[in-house]
């Protein structure tokens, strides 16, 4: 007489696969929950690493005073530009300076009132934004009782440094001023502060 085989019943196929599904579970939760996601690109494969020149810039607004001294008698100057930097790099500004104060006092020869629209590049070093810039616009000279309109030119380095967790900056200025008349450039130094707005 054969042997009968094993029948298997309807609740022990069910208990089967419940044991099977649950080793699933546990051994899916065995992995360390800590451990990072792992990443699209293939396993030898590394992410591409940020060079210097891929840092972005400050797309932010902003405004800030100039306070320095320049050549040729100008003395003391005072100022302020309000401007803008794009995703690209490149920044906008309009400025606006005086000199003309020396010891205190309005001087009352070689005094200049220049401004006009400044157009530059910033180079982000993460801690530090270096913009070389040009600028042209008009300048009003006067020597004695002597004033003139002219066309003016400028140009130089600028510095800023972001203070951290705030809006506000420092700034240096170095540049070199011609105006129409003159055939030397005159050469000034600037400091100033200001603020960053928009986002």
């Amino acid at each position: 007489m054969p042997a009968r085989r094993p029948r298997l019943s309807p609740a022990t196929l069910v208990g089967v696969a419940v044991a099977l599904h649950a080793g699933s579970i546990l051994a899916a939760g065995s992995a360390d929950p800590t451990a990072p996601p792992v990443p699209a690109w293939a396993p030898t494969e590394r992410p591409p690493a940020p060079g210097p020149g891929l840092l972005p810039v400050d797309t932010r607004s902003f405004v800030s005073t100039i306070t320095g001294a320049g050549a040729s008698g100008l003395g003391l100057g005072i100022g302020g530009r309000v401007g803008t930097t794009f995703a690209n790099g490149v920044s906008l500004a309009t400025s606006g300076t005086y000199q003309g104060w020396e010891s205190g006092r309005l001087a009352s020869i070689g005094s200049a009132l220049y401004g006009g629209a400044e157009f530059g590049y910033d180079f982000n070093l993460r801690y530090l934004v270096l913009r070389p810039y040009f600028a042209v616009g008009m300048a009003l000279t006067t020597s004695g009782t002597t004033a003139d309109a002219e066309l003016a030119v400028w140009g130089g380095l600028q510095a800023v440094y972001d203070i951290p967790k705030s809006r506000l900056f420092v700034t240096l200025d170095l540049r070199a001023v011609s105006t129409a008349s003159e055939e030397d450039l005159t050469v000034a130094g600037f400091a100033g502060f200001g603020v960053k707005f928009g986002s």
